[in-house]
């Protein structure tokens, strides 16, 4: 099939997950034989209009990010005008939406020709912008009609497609309580990860001098986009509960976002000094080996995690995560081991499961390891790329006879 994929987010940087899954469902789609082109934002000036990537076409739109008015019509504007040109040298079969802007405006261009469409959807757009604009009561008035617009848009689109691609039932539910999308048009296919890039490491305390982490003690690390949902001053507290063994245990934050100054601001109050560091993006090529030389991977997500791929990455490392009870997060952890997840989101229930988790490790070494096999295996049997792709595969076959 020819298939175009449209998106908010650009498959040139991976910032995040919905990055990760629009670069691994375009790249193997088309390692499948299918002719596959992206229609993306441009994420900034030094990014080119056009460019391959592992044999995937990428056309990119140009926003205007003045304002929110303007970024909102530039969004739709620019991604129509870009797809009516695509349209006139490329006859597609389908069309898959990843995100609600862009979306809209290809929506708007191809309503008369009926192209047979699917979206991924991999959280509530109009809940993610509620959650990184907290209310301010001089802005109040223009948030709730950004709010407002945002979710009648991407309810617009998810009712144009055909079918509606989630990865947990938990989005599913959240698709059907906030979009009133029938059961039936909604399929599940989770996310999954590079098993041949994401592995055990045999060397895990090299890793740790290359990236020049702590080589003593338990390592813990998390990698999230620094934003309110993800729960990290809950994490920061919970490091504060820590002691007395606070010197055997560090935390290394990965990621970029509106909290950074803020979360560091919380650091200090709460004198982590030497047991908590942030190292910003992660690069690419060093992200398997933060993985592979961390104790334990911690997810402190506080709310709406739909499924995270950061949880998979790492257990495909061999590496344990523990993480909150939160979203899709039990679907991947309770089938592993039901004690790898936090009893509930706050400091104390944290705390208590990382100190439970590192006394095992330092009085079991054996259990740890065989629980290190056991991540890896969990990966291996259910997060597979291939199966998966051809699970999404026949999702979109299915939409394009429809």
């Amino acid at each position: 099939m020819n298939i175009l994929l449209v998106s908010d987010v650009s498959m040139t940087t991976i910032l995040g997950g919905a990055e990760r899954i629009l670069y691994e469902h375009s790249t193997r789609l088309q390692a499948q034989g299918h002719h596959v082109v992206v229609l993306s934002r441009k994420v900034s000036d030094a990014c080119s209009k056009t460019m391959t990537i592992s044999g995937v076409q990428v056309i990119h739109f140009e926003v205007d990010r003045r304002n929110p008015f303007a970024f909102l019509v530039s969004s739709l504007w620019n991604a129509a005008q870009a797809y009516r040109q695509i349209a006139r040298e490329i006859t597609f079969d389908l069309v898959c939406f990843h995100q609600p802007l862009s979306a809209m405006g290809v929506t708007l261009v191809s309503k008369r020709t009926r192209l047979p469409a699917t979206y991924t959807f991999q959280s509530p757009a109009f809940l993610e912008y509620q959650m990184r604009h907290p209310t301010r009561r001089s802005l109040e008035f223009a948030r709730a009609i950004h709010f407002n617009l945002l979710r009648w848009i991407e309810r617009h689109c998810l009712q144009r497609c055909h079918k509606i691609v989630v990865m947990s039932h938990y989005m599913k539910e959240l698709v059907q309580q906030h979009h009133a999308v029938p059961e039936e048009r909604i399929s599940i296919v989770p996310g999954g990860v590079d098993l041949q890039r994401f592995t055990p490491a045999q060397h895990r305390g090299a890793l740790r001098r290359w990236l020049k982490l702590p080589e003593k003690g338990c390592l813990l690390l998390t990698i999230r986009n620094l934003e309110a949902r993800m729960g990290l001053p809950n994490l920061l507290e919970a490091m504060k509960l820590l002691n007395p063994e606070a010197e055997e245990i560090s935390l290394i934050i990965g990621g970029s976002g509106s909290q950074r100054e803020a979360l560091q601001e919380l650091k200090s109050r709460l004198g982590l000094e030497g047991r908590v560091e942030f190292r910003g993006q992660i690069p690419e090529d060093e992200l398997a080996g933060y993985y592979q030389a961390s104790d334990f991977f911690i997810l402190p997500t506080r709310e709406l995690e739909g499924f995270g791929l950061v949880t998979v990455e790492a257990l495909a490392c061999g590496t344990p995560v523990l993480g909150t009870p939160v979203g899709g997060t039990p679907e991947i952890l309770r089938p592993l081991r039901s004690d790898l997840l936090f009893p509930g989101t706050d400091p104390d229930a944290i705390a208590k499961v990382i100190l439970e988790h590192r006394h095992r490790l330092r009085s079991d070494p054996d259990g740890y390891q065989d629980l290190r096999d056991a991540c890896r295996r969990h990966a291996l049997d259910r997060y597979a790329w291939a199966p998966l792709i051809k699970a999404l595969e026949a999702v979109l076959l299915k939409a394009a006879e429809s």
